[in-house]
């Protein structure tokens, strides 16, 4: 799981446990705290540099964003350039 916001995470952690059930305690969790993007454009510039195999990535890659909403530029844009350049 990748999310920019730490507060977010441990506001989540303390206050949502009825949603989470402590999910953050199971070991086949990868928490990272980073901009999504940047953990994407890292993973593959590892891969193309040899440093990592593409077998060794994720399985599968599910995202909660915000919904590209016809009339609002900006998370059409990032939707758009996200899915264009990691495909």
């Amino acid at each position: 799981m990748i999310d920019i916001d730490r507060g977010v995470l441990e506001l989540a952690k303390s206050k949502l446990q009825a949603f989470h059930f402590d999910s953050w305690k199971d070991s086949r969790l990868n928490l990272v705290v980073d901009d999504v993007y940047s953990f994407v454009e890292e993973k593959i510039r590892e891969v193309d540099d040899g440093k990592l195999k593409s077998e060794d990535l994720y399985d599968v890659v599910i995202m909660d964003i915000c919904d590209p909403t016809e009339g609002t530029f900006f998370p059409t844009m990032l939707f758009l350039t996200f899915f264009s350049i990691h495909q």
